[in-house]
């Protein structure tokens, strides 16, 4: 059975600078303010590429590897180690751009899932979930660094 690929973009608008955007949304120490998904992480490394073990609320655990870490404009990185029922492959890239006086933040994040059958069948469903999860963080983001 083939593996199920996805793949999820979301961008936003946020009236502050690209490094105020930068600043917090890769500062994994505010990340559980703004994306509920996460409930803690251990940071392994910072260079000579940073390496963050993080835990999510659904039990998945994983080790992400920075491929690139560009201040304040890009970010790349995989997730590798990862013990998850469903999660086979994870990786994507942040991108941060100057617009107008504000920062134009879009995330792409890319998804395999196990070869289950069950996953095929719900692959839908996930989907539509991670859009969600991802859209619902990227708006909270911008309220927390709004206010």
């Amino acid at each position: 059975m083939k593996r199920i690929h996805f793949q999820i973009k979301n961008s936003i608008l946020i009236n502050k600078s690209i490094e105020e955007v930068w600043d917090y949304t890769q500062n994994y120490a505010n990340r559980s303010k703004w994306d509920l998904s996460i409930i803690n992480y251990n940071t392994i490394q910072l260079s000579p590429h940073r390496m963050v073990q993080l835990y999510l609320r659904d039990g998945t655990e994983m080790k992400l590897i920075y491929k690139s870490d560009e201040r304040p404009f890009k970010t790349s990185l995989i997730a590798t180690d990862i013990k998850s029922w469903y999660l086979f492959k994870a990786g994507g890239h942040w991108s941060y751009k100057l617009v107008t006086g504000q920062t134009l933040w879009t995330q792409t994040n890319a998804i395999q899932l196990k070869p289950k059958f069950i996953l095929k069948i719900l692959s839908p469903i996930f989907k539509i979930s991670f859009y969600f999860i991802v859209k619902h963080a990227m708006q909270k983001a911008k309220r927390n660094l709004e206010q």
